[in-house]
């Protein structure tokens, strides 16, 4: 079975080498992939004017990463663009020289240790309120459910949740088209007296030995504890599947009295942000929700070209939300829908993979 948007080639590459748990949405619909000369590794990005922002570090052999890097920056100088690498792990740091890259601490990523669950008392309480609650968890597989079932609860379920947190969808590091995978997708539906009252959406990682969970939502009949017991039911699956790891994913601009890398006033803008920008991305909500379960702490960076601007910042912001700064904040606090969007994004290319 084909994994998301992967050739068969780039599948192969990304069983060997995607060792950075997001590096299983480098195939999703609007990325495109540059295939690198030597063709074991790739580079999965989006385009938005003048940047290109690039889905982790380059997935290839560890030693090619800076040869991949320097192919990659000049593809990106022949179409007169900047790069930024975004959410890249430590050790990857040896293959982004400084005198071309500026080093940006961006926050840190959750991982559950398995196969030991640590929980805390509380997460163990709500998942019992949740079971008690009539919560049952149904792994969808091997056609159980029809795909036009599932997607139109997972719509329904996305809509309201949507409304709930007066958001637009994001897009890049989500992948909001949970059909297009089927190889080495987990997916769970959460089910009240017959209904779908949230789902979750994981992917296996094997060169990482992690299950990432990408996608938990709940809808307006879940009861409290029903997104503990989602993360508890796919870290029980990763367990059984050998996983050492279940990455919750990044915690954007947390820990930041950690960062060794960015300068006084980025660190100034990044608080101020996790302190009042909840409109934009709750960052503080998601952060609480990912310490209780425990979890280690990884940090994750962004490497930007030193000639990328605010201009390229700002297009970074548009490939993330498909609406403008002023869209957000009018539907936000003002409850104003925007007009239907022209598509930020196009869909993704392949530059040397067929």
């Amino acid at each position: 079975m084909r994994f998301l948007g992967f050739t068969d080639i780039e599948y192969d590459i990304y069983n060997k080498y995607g060792k950075n748990p997001i590096s299983c949405l480098a195939g999703t619909a609007e990325k495109s992939r540059f295939a690198l000369k030597d063709g074991h590794g790739f580079i999965s990005y989006s385009e938005y004017g003048s940047l290109a922002l690039v889905l982790g570090e380059p997935v290839c052999a560890s030693e090619r990463i800076r040869g991949a890097v320097q192919e990659f920056r000049e593809f990106c100088r022949s179409n007169q663009w900047h790069e930024i690498y975004f959410s890249t792990l430590g050790d990857s740091e040896a293959g982004f020289p400084k005198i071309e890259y500026r080093k940006i601490y961006l926050g840190e990523e959750a991982l559950i240790p398995l196969p030991v669950l640590r929980h805390k008392k509380s997460v163990r309480r709500m998942i019992r309120k949740a079971q008690k609650e009539g919560i049952v968890m149904q792994e969808l597989s091997g056609g159980r459910f029809a795909h036009e079932e599932f997607w139109k609860g997972c719509g329904e379920i996305t809509d309201c949740w949507l409304r709930e947190k007066g958001n637009n969808l994001i897009s890049f590091m989500i992948n909001n088209r949970f059909l297009d995978c089927q190889a080495h997708q987990r997916s769970f539906i959460a089910m009240r007296k017959g209904h779908a009252v949230g789902f979750a959406i994981a992917y296996e990682v094997p060169a990482a030995s992690a299950m990432y969970v990408d996608v938990t939502r709940i809808g307006p009949g879940a009861p409290n504890g029903t997104s503990e017991l989602m993360v508890d039911a796919l870290s029980k699956i990763a367990t059984a599947r050998g996983f050492r790891h279940l990455s919750l994913g990044m915690a954007p601009l947390s820990n930041l009295e950690k960062d060794t890398a960015n300068q006084s006033f980025l660190k100034i803008i990044f608080s101020m942000l996790y302190e009042y920008g909840g409109w934009l991305y709750p960052s503080k909500s998601e952060l609480s929700f990912k310490r209780k379960f425990m979890p280690l702490w990884r940090p994750v960076y962004a490497y930007c070209s030193k000639e990328a601007g605010f201009l390229d910042f700002y297009n970074m912001f548009r490939i993330f939300q498909p609406l403008s700064l002023r869209e957000n904040f009018l539907m936000r606090f003002f409850g104003v829908k925007p007009e239907a969007g022209d598509g930020t994004l196009q869909k993704g290319k392949n530059h040397g993979f067929g």
